[in-house]
């Protein structure tokens, strides 16, 4: 097995302990049935002769370890391999800035394009309904502004990196050396794969000798496994004229399609009108407001900004060019002359993918999609974490390799069916936990969102009390983002409010944070039981931990909206200044708990002679909440406390604590049980059936939203406002009847063939209808009255 690594700055046997760890411990765990050997001299996936750092032995051969694997089935060794490939070593960096001015060209395409293929594979399964179309149209205005954002927010870095190369100052220097050895090891790598033929050469050419020294050291059977940009470089080792024949090629998360369209557009001239489109919008997004807003005189007019905003809008078009030829010009990979069995690993948000690989690559290949953790940022750096999916499916195609070994029937289940219908239990049991965890996203950001929402009154006042914390910063270092951002978009922002949010949100990502290692936890277990043959536990306590910690998350944000997040820090902040006495008070009050605590310790163990684990949890979770008592009493009543209060206070603490705790486990557990087992009939993945929204369908909802424009300018007084008022309610009419009206198959002019349309659309198209009409009337009799108006001005 030759791995292959992806962009970036790689040291020697990273890729291999990476990768290769993994896949040891899944064969381990599958050829031992999940029983763990005393000690490692007994395990079934062993690894044996190794080299990472380069030897006087071997100074030309990459980082490796042979690996020896047992099965019960027969005693005979099976050694297999594992080797790296790092090709990011291959090749001379190109220059600092000849990197960055290149990547400030690039980067508005790669974005662009980005958010463009989601979309692409969107409107294809997009449902005929109302609130689908409508939510369509949303994420194409929040992703195209994200898209420019983002453009524009890597662009100012890129430019900011630039000029502070000029600066002759140690400190700054330091900086930009660190800065540059970044660009020229992760972008520096993307540059010379697209730009210079000789250096990409010599990267595959990395990789083809790896395969050669697999070959001279007996290997009977290669496979070559490459991530991200790996998998495009280890594509042109194996296409080549000078290829090296492998017996499997494995992808995941692969670049390869990533890179091809970047090619493309590079060649092809996309980059141009993609960059002056993507500057031409912010623009127009900046200036937008003034120059609309002005036109219809309801904000300050300034032709400055007006002009401004045409222009804007003209350069715009660019990106229509770049999105028309890029729809139009994918190309499709040629395909391996070895024709060996390709398999191609991805996620539905590997932000790499950036859409369906339907048609972009050779029609042989294998495509499997994995569920890693249903995330953008975490699901490309995640495959090998995916055990029982990724990893399971991978140690399988390998297996092939070795027949002897029998893989499949050499786990826990010795019939190749029933091994087969077990791994698949295992697959579909990992759909469900993955969607388990993206759901309960859901409420954790209603939530938080809710809690910016209604306490945002209280944003400037958090960020003034956690600001107090970092006065030795100075204040110009901390300005700047909320300058940038109000520079970029056309909103007023508070600097003390942007912090309040950011502690907000940084908060309850710590609270997801810690969920999400529970989830691993029960991912874990789960594994373990795929090994061991047996039916995953759905109420196990990992299961109900997560999904209690989820409830306790969002109960925690909804009582401080209820209380204030400004008024929870000022709680603590007084008993931070007030902590001596607080600690005071508490310390006098639970020694006493602990003596009773210590006392039914020893009384149990003089009983029963047995001290299990649940009577020590009991009394550890009695005196937790003794103490929790007692802090609150101290922080109430703080100071030295007399021993007439601290002593019966503290008895009495630890008893309720023990008490409650007795009384209520039971039934706490019960609920969250019953919490969990209903929240696992509702984690099946959906599933899109039945038809798609037509044409004719967006443009009818494009017109019910054309109705809700002409709506707002209908409160709106002057000349201007009328007539566009009156436009958007007869383009409303127009596009509203069409969809109203689609009750049958036929062909429209500029549309096509469209299907029948539901008939709640049907119904949405009817009341779009009459009410642009009411809407037409309306402005059409606001136009009389101020016609005649200007009439009688004029005579009079």
């Amino acid at each position: 097995m030759l791995f292959v690594h992806g962009a970036g700055d790689h040291g020697v046997g990273s890729t291999l302990i990476e990768f290769g760890e993994p896949l040891v411990a899944w064969l381990d765990g599958w050829l031992s049935r999940g029983e763990q050997a005393p000690t490692s001299d007994g395990d079934a996936a062993r690894a044996g002769a190794a080299q990472i750092l380069v030897r006087e032995a071997d100074a030309h051969a990459p980082a490796h370890s042979a690996v020896t694997l047992r099965s019960q089935r027969d005693d005979k060794p099976h050694v297999w391999l594992l080797a790296e490939a790092r090709w990011d070593e291959a090749f001379t960096p190109p220059a600092f800035k000849q990197v960055l001015l290149w990547a400030i060209g690039v980067v508005p395409w790669t974005v662009l394009t980005q958010f463009i293929g989601p979309l692409i594979d969107e409107s294809r399964l997009l449902r005929p309904d109302l609130l689908a179309i409508l939510r369509f149209f949303w994420n194409i205005v929040a992703s195209t502004f994200l898209a420019l954002v983002a453009a524009v927010v890597l662009q100012t870095v890129a430019l900011v990196i630039l000029l502070l190369s000029i600066i002759p100052l140690d400190p700054v220097r330091d900086l930009v050396s660190k800065l540059q050895r970044f660009a020229s090891t992760s972008v520096g790598d993307l540059y010379m794969v697209l730009t210079s033929p000789i250096q990409r050469a010599a990267l595959t050419s990395a990789v083809q000798r790896d395969v050669d020294w697999l070959r001279a050291q007996g290997c009977e059977r290669v496979a070559v496994i490459a991530h991200s940009q790996g998998g495009y470089v280890a594509y042109q080792a194996l296409a080549d004229p000078w290829y090296r024949p492998v017996d499997t090629f494995v992808t995941f998360g692969s670049g390869l399609i990533r890179l091809t369209e970047s090619e493309r557009a590079r060649r092809t001239g996309l980059l141009a009108p993609a960059l002056i489109g993507v500057i031409g919008a912010l623009i127009a997004i900046r200036f937008a407001p003034t120059a609309i807003l002005g036109t219809f005189e309801i904000w300050e007019k300034h032709q400055a900004s007006g002009l401004a905003f045409v222009v804007g809008a003209v350069m715009a078009v660019g990106l229509a060019i770049a999105i028309r030829q890029y729809r139009a010009e994918q190309e499709v990979p040629p395909d391996l002359p070895s024709r060996a069995p390709w398999i191609d690993f991805v996620t539905n948000e590997d932000p790499v993918l950036n859409g369906s690989r339907a048609g972009r690559l050779p029609g042989r290949v294998h495509k499997v999609r994995v569920q890693n953790r249903a995330s953008v940022v975490a699901d490309h750096g995640s495959y090998w974490q995916n055990g029982d999916q990724f990893v399971a499916r991978v140690a399988m195609k390998l297996g092939w390799l070795d027949t002897e070994l029998g893989l499949l029937r050499a786990g826990p289940i010795v019939s190749a069916r029933s091994a087969a219908r077990h791994l698949r239990k295992s697959w579909r049991r990992r759909q469900e936990r993955v969607a388990a965890l993206e759901r309960v996203r859901g409420p954790i950001a209603i939530a938080t969102a809710l809690l910016l929402l209604i306490r945002s009154d209280q944003l400037e006042s958090v960020g003034t009390q956690v600001a107090g914390l970092f006065g030795w910063v100075p204040a110009g270092l901390v300005s700047w983002l909320p300058d940038v951002i109000e520079s970029i978009i056309p909103i007023a922002i508070s600097h003390l409010a942007l912090l309040g949010v950011a502690v907000i949100l940084g908060l309850s990502l710590v609270g997801y944070r810690i969920g999400v290692g529970l989830w691993e936890r029960w991912s874990r277990a789960e594994t373990e039981a795929q090994w061991a043959g047996r039916p995953p536990d759905t109420l196990s306590r990992r299961v109900v931990a997560f999904y209690a910690w989820t409830v306790i998350h969002v109960a925690v944000i909804a009582i401080v909206i209820l209380v204030g997040p400004a008024t929870i820090l000022l709680a603590i902040g007084d008993g931070w200044a007030n902590r001596d006495a607080i600690v005071q008070s508490w310390a006098r009050q639970y020694l006493w708990s602990f003596v009773v605590a210590g006392i039914v310790l020893v009384a149990i163990i003089v009983q029963t002679r047995v001290l299990t684990r649940s009577q020590v949890v009991w009394i550890v979770r009695g005196t937790a909440l003794a103490l929790l008592f007692e802090l609150v009493i101290a922080v109430l009543w703080p100071g030295p406390m007399k021993a007439v209060a601290s002593i019966p206070i503290g008895l009495a603490a630890e008893g309720a604590g023990l008490l409650l705790v007795y009384q209520l486990t039971p039934w706490v557990s019960t609920w969250f049980e019953r919490l969990a087992a209903r929240a696992q009939r509702f984690i099946e993945p959906p599933v899109v059936k039945g038809p798609v929204a037509t044409p004719v369908d967006r443009l009818g909802v494009a017109g019910i939203v054309a109705m809700g424009i002409a709506a707002a300018l209908a409160l709106v007084d002057g000349p201007v406002a009328l007539a566009f008022g009156a436009l958007f309610a007869l383009v409303a009419i127009g596009l509203t009847v069409v969809m109203a009206t689609n009750t049958s198959e036929r062909n429209l002019p500029l549309i096509g063939k469209t299907a029948m349309s539901p008939r709640q659309l049907q119904l949405a198209g009817w009341v779009g209808v009459a009410s642009s009409v009411v809407l037409l009337v309306v402005e059409f009799a606001r136009g009389l009255a101020w016609l005649t108006a200007q009439l009688l001005g004029s005579s009079s």
